[in-house]
């Protein structure tokens, strides 16, 4: 969940919700043209946990699993350390709603010199949270490098670093790849602050992050197919090119805007390829807002209404360029996985906008369909809930940490389901 939020000002913001919830109702109509909240509060009292705790599972599969697989990610922690121990490792960084340990006296004091082992087993048990299978492409303990590409979502919301966060609770080495093109390790500050983010506030996750864009920003090496064309004024100027048997602009930004783009405003796909090769694992979430060119008019299109029905292209787009930038990966490192997200679903504040949930499952269908016939990638499908805000209010139509939630579990359950976990 987010923290407090700057409140609406009655901006255009706030007086755009109305007409926000208008304009999705007639889409739906057909007209053309996971909380993050910790489960329980810190105690300020000392409690040493016990079974049904949430945080007794953390620790018992730090202890099982965690430790043993990378044990430089629990500093002082050594294999002699006993379960108050790892609990009170785990309370001082104020993870997963861990109290403090009871010592001898009642308190939750830490002793001032290193424990005795207690009769108590170190570092074992069989409670685990995660599954492992045999055969996996990267084994438990494993590298994962991973390698995001994007617009906004990569930057403005936190699903890449909840990702992180959790392969390294499973024990992986996320320690990233030497990447030239990316932009950021990082969200930026536009994104909402976490109820969990100390758990990922020192990881890095790789990016290529670029607010606005469409996919076909990601899918040319030059402009030189750009033809210039008089509509708009300084629009029509940077050309149009044919993808897919549409014209599309050469402007990559949100709306297709002109203002401060230039010629080499673009992400050739030989850049990330060569970044992506060092990869294990390519994140694309570079679409989202392929199909929703509806709110600028359709500027992007020279006017043309490419819809979120693919019965108007905008699968067809989507495809072409997104296959030419997984294409470009695989040429450079065939081994390399390649995840595509789904298109998450239009807000009407900060909830799910149900009536148009079809028609997105359909579109992300006919994507799914195409991309999986490529070797080594998959798709990535996740629902969001109607009664619950899933939604940023300070980023219209981004995703909150809860909805981050829902991709990055997703994503894990894919990568299990494949194999490659």
């Amino acid at each position: 969940a987010e923290q407090a939020q700057a409140k609406c000002d009655g901006g255009a913001t706030c007086a755009s919700t109305g007409q926000t919830e208008q304009l999705l109702l007639q889409l739906a109509a057909g007209a053309q043209p996971a909380s993050l909240h910790k489960s329980e509060q810190m105690e300020e009292e000392c409690m040493t946990v016990q079974e049904g705790h949430p945080c007794y599972e953390h620790v018992k599969w730090a202890m099982d699993i965690g430790f043993p697989a990378n044990p430089a990610h629990y500093g002082d922690l050594t294999p002699t350390s006993t379960f108050p121990d790892v609990q009170r490792w785990m309370a001082k960084r104020s993870l997963h709603g861990c109290p403090m340990p009871c010592d001898a006296d009642g308190s939750g004091a830490q002793p001032e010199t290193t424990p005795t082992p207690t009769t108590r087993a170190p570092w074992s048990g069989s409670a685990q949270r995660w599954k492992s299978q045999e055969g996996a492409l990267i084994p438990p303990g494993g590298r994962v490098r991973l390698y995001v590409v994007g617009t906004s979502n990569v930057v403005w919301q936190t699903w890449p670093d909840q990702l992180t966060s959790l392969l390294v609770d499973m024990g992986y080495d996320t320690s990233p790849g030497n990447f030239s093109a990316t932009d950021s390790v990082r969200p930026s500050p536009r994104a909402p602050v976490c109820d969990n983010e100390k758990d990922f506030a020192g990881l890095e996750t790789p990016r290529v992050g670029k607010v606005g864009w469409a996919s076909w920003g990601f899918a040319f090496e030059s402009k030189d197919d750009c033809v210039p064309e008089d509509y708009e004024g300084e629009l029509g100027k940077h050309g149009f090119r044919m993808i897919a048997g549409h014209k599309v602009s050469c402007v990559n930004s949100w709306a297709c805007d002109p203002a401060g783009v230039t010629e080499s405003t673009l992400v050739k796909p030989s850049a990330v390829a060569k970044d992506a090769k060092d990869a294990d694992i390519v994140l694309l979430s570079n679409w989202m807002n392929d199909s929703k060119q509806r709110w600028a008019s359709f500027r992007c299109f020279r006017g043309e209404a490419v819809d979120l029905d693919n019965s108007t292209g905008s699968a067809d787009l989507t495809l072409a360029a997104l296959l030419t930038l997984i294409r470009a990966i695989h040429a450079a490192n065939p081994k390399v996985v390649v995840l595509v997200l789904a298109r998450y679903p239009d807000a009407v504040g900060t909830r799910a906008f149900e009536p148009l949930f079809e028609r997105v499952a359909q579109l992300n269908s006919v994507v799914k369909v195409a991309l999986e016939q490529e070797p080594n990638t998959y798709f990535v499908d996740y629902d969001f809930p109607t009664d619950i805000d899933m939604f940023q209010s300070r980023n219209f139509g981004h995703p909150n940490c809860r909805g981050d939630r829902v991709m990055a579990t997703s994503i894990l359950d894919v990568l299990f389901e494949r194999g490659v976990l």
